[in-house]
């Protein structure tokens, strides 16, 4: 007997068994790492991380990076380091304004974000709402965002001229012969 089943197996699991005898390639080194994950699997691997926040149309580069985050945030839930990474992937720079940082002391367990762009704002409402919910998610229970602000740097160079004419006219008639 080749298979490991037992002698009471059904006839489905005996199929079953004949049909996956040969070798699979499942590279699972390469299953388990979002370097090396195959771009088909990533949703999978999302899922098996435990990611709470995944969107489809986010670029391979942006779910690449919220998965190898995922394991700090896990590890910090509840923080604001956590929260901090789990906005990372997102191209966001927040700092957070707990209730007793603030002059006078807000309510108690409430916190305020203030979120840094680069040269282009948050492009839509939508994905303004998708911050709220990874933060929502990587911060601890008993704490209740009251606002987020949104700062958007933007960057020109500086050019400055000056032009300066001067000058006299001269007139060179003929004398008359």
């Amino acid at each position: 007997m080749s298979d490991l089943l037992p002698p009471n197996a059904t006839p489905q699991e005996r199929a079953l068994s004949l049909a996956l005898e040969g070798d699979i390639a499942v590279p699972i080194d390469r299953l388990w790492n979002p370097e090396t994950c195959p771009a088909s699997a990533l949703p999978w691997l999302a899922w098996a991380f435990s990611v709470d926040e995944w969107d489809a149309s986010w670029t391979e580069e942006r779910k690449r990076a919220v998965l190898a985050a995922s394991r700090a945030v896990h590890e910090q839930k509840g923080t604001i380091g956590a929260l901090k990474a789990a906005l990372e992937p997102l191209g966001l720079e927040i700092s957070i304004t707990e209730w007793w940082q603030e002059d006078p002391p807000a309510d108690p367990y409430t916190f305020r974000g203030l979120i840094t762009v680069d040269q282009e704002p948050i492009p839509s409402e939508a994905a303004f709402d998708q911050v709220v919910s990874i933060a929502n998610g990587a911060k601890n229970l008993r704490s209740h965002i009251t606002g987020v602000d949104i700062l958007a740097k933007s960057y020109a160079d500086e050019f400055i001229g000056a032009a300066v004419w001067s000058g006299e006219v001269v007139t060179i008639t003929a004398e008359p012969a």
